[in-house]
């Protein structure tokens, strides 16, 4: 049974195709957009509802979306409004996309003086361009369990769950002031789970193998290896480095105040020899240390990182968690701190600019035994408490 198609906003009679194995599903295919090698799928669902025909998005089939998903969902409505019951999608407000509402959420966060940069940039770079547009009501857990497999895939896993807390953060906000209403599909009342972060391993390098690397940056390039030289000394993460102006750096407090991760402004100590590399780069105020060769801001650690680590052999491993990245100078710089014993885990807290100790905990096994008998005085006054009660 083939069904009419009406004229769509945006659409006209030819981009819906019906399909022929499942009634009331219909897809749309994309010239811009490819999937597995062919154009990508668009897929609606159609039936009647108080004498008028009802059309719903569902989503795309890169997004995780199938025919037999459609006509599932499809059927699921009609069998709802067959039994009297009125399906969440329909007193759900219309027409509110996860763009709309990520837009609201941002604008909600910078009124009460909190920092988005970090969040929006990941949020503009990994999901907006697959779900930005698509409406909060449309969107399927096989569509967010796809988009998740494809994150993990280049991300972190940690990276990746502070992607999906956006969002979920961003629909619990909109149902708050009833902008909608509805299931949060990224909460795991729709049967949506959060990826689990898996990054409790740290690669951190030893002494030769950090010389060595520094000495063969050096040969490659000169602004990597002092990069490179910063990174180590300070726990500085990359992007904080590519955004230090001349300005940022205070000589007669061996200091830098920068933009760290998420847009705060954070002091970092500077020892002597990285005060000196600064030095040497800063031109005006306003200028950047470590421009890009056209004075740009740098947007990405420069390949030749990764050249210089394989041809020393640092990443002759498989598992992901032990493969060296620019990040591993930072875990370097607090893995040597944590082991010289002359640092506490508070102190190493302060120094790595961490928002909670709980992050500093992971480098806790690199304290020297002397130390770590120490965090045992709370548990040991605890349990000579409850043996003398």
């Amino acid at each position: 049974m083939s069904w009419c198609v009406p004229p769509v906003k945006g659409l006209s009679m030819a981009d819906r195709i019906s399909s022929k194995k499942y009634q009331g599903v219909y897809y749309r295919e994309s010239i811009e957009v490819k999937h597995q090698g062919k154009p990508d799928r668009i897929y609606w669902i159609t039936w009647y509802h108080a004498g008028k025909k009802q059309w719903l998005k569902i989503g795309s089939a890169s997004g995780g979306i199938t025919e037999e998903y459609a006509s599932r969902r499809r059927i699921d409505i009609i069998n709802k409004l067959n039994l009297g019951e009125n399906p969440d999608l329909l007193t759900r407000k219309k027409g509110a996309t996860v763009g709309d509402i990520v837009a609201a959420y941002f604008e909600w966060r910078k009124a009460e003086g909190k920092h988005t940069t970090a969040d929006k940039n990941r949020y503009d770079l990994h999901l907006k361009p697959v779900i930005g547009t698509t409406a909060v009501h449309a969107i399927a857990p096989e569509q967010l369990d796809a988009l998740k497999i494809e994150l993990l895939g280049k991300l972190s896993s940690s990276t990746t769950k502070k992607a999906f807390s956006l969002m979920r953060a961003a629909v619990n906000l909109a149902i708050k002031r009833k902008k909608y209403i509805g299931v949060n599909p990224f909460s795991a009342q729709s049967d949506f789970s959060m990826p689990k972060e898996k990054n409790q391993r740290i690669r951190y390098f030893a002494p030769p193998e950090a010389d060595a690397l520094l000495e063969e940056l050096e040969k490659r390039s000169t602004q990597l290896y002092h990069m490179a030289v910063v990174a180590l000394h300070t726990g500085m993460r990359a992007t904080e480095i590519f955004g230090i102006k001349g300005s940022d750096v205070h000589d007669k407090d061996h200091v830098a105040i920068i933009t760290a991760k998420g847009g705060e402004r954070e002091t970092v100590f500077l020892p002597p020899d990285v005060l000196a590399i600064l030095a040497s780069y800063r031109t005006t105020p306003d200028a950047l240390i470590f421009p890009d060769k056209k004075g740009n801001r740098i947007k990405n650690v420069s390949d030749t990182f990764n050249r210089a680590v394989n041809a020393l052999g640092l990443n002759n491993t498989t598992d992901p968690l032990l493969q060296v990245t620019f990040h591993t100078l930072r875990h370097t710089f607090a893995s040597w701190l944590a082991q010289s014993g002359k640092v506490t885990l508070l102190e190493l807290k302060e120094l790595m600019r961490h928002k909670r100790i709980e992050m500093t905990m992971r480098y806790a096994h690199l304290i020297p035994d002397k130390q770590r008998e120490k965090l045992s005085i709370i548990s040991d006054a605890i349990a000579a408490h409850r043996q003398s009660s």
